[in-house]
This record gives structure tokens, C-alpha cells and sequence, in this order.
């Protein structure tokens, strides 16, 4: 099992994807992202993980995955697929079923 990064120190409130206030936008266009939103994994795999993909579709390839309990970062979106930033650096994509904000 892949060690936790305690360095993103964890809060107790904590809100579903689509709980999130509208005032969270995503980057403007042309702009690199602001991976603001610390998260965490709901609903995992039976395995107790969920997938960091290279695309936002459900057959890219898998770049890593992210245990649950584990932290990651990702900003406010639209759509399906978030993108995220895992704790030792992997940025991709994650279906925003399995994605948990932590406030």
C-alpha cells in the first residue's frame, strides 16, 4: 500500500462533488490550473482505490491510482472527468463519481 502524504494535514468537514458553491470556477482558458481543492476518494474500487487516468475517458491509460483515505488535489470543473494531482505529483484525470471535496 502506497504511503500517505500527511503534509496536506486533514480537516473533519468535508462535502460530496456537487456540494461545492458555484463561486469555484475553473481556469480560464489557456490558463494552467489551480489545483485548490484538497479531496480525498469515495466509493473506491473493492481494492480500496480509484483511477488517475491519462485522458478523461474511461479506456486512457491508468497513470497511478489513489488509495482511499489518501489525499489529492483538483480544482472546480464541469463534466464527468476531473483533473487531479495526486500527492507525489501525477497530474490526470478522475471520473467525478469517485472524487470526495475536503474543505
Amino acid at each position: 500500500m502506497k504511503a500517505r502524504d500527511d503534509s496536506w494535514p486533514e480537516r473533519a468537514e468535508t462535502a460530496r462533488v456537487g456540494d461545492v458553491s458555484a463561486d469555484a470556477a475553473a481556469p480560464a482558458e489557456g490558463r494552467a490550473p489551480v489545483f485548490d481543492r484538497r479531496a480525498s476518494i469515495q466509493d473506491p474500487d473493492p481494492d480500496g482505490f480509484a483511477d488517475v487516468r491519462s485522458a478523461p475517458s474511461a479506456s486512457s491509460e491508468i497513470l497511478t491510482v489513489v488509495y482511499e483515505g489518501e489525499v489529492f488535489r483538483t480544482f472546480q470543473q464541469d463534466g464527468p472527468w476531473w483533473q487531479v494531482r495526486t500527492s507525489d505529483g501525477v497530474t490526470g484525470w478522475m471520473h467525478v463519481s469517485r472524487i470526495y471535496l475536503l474543505y
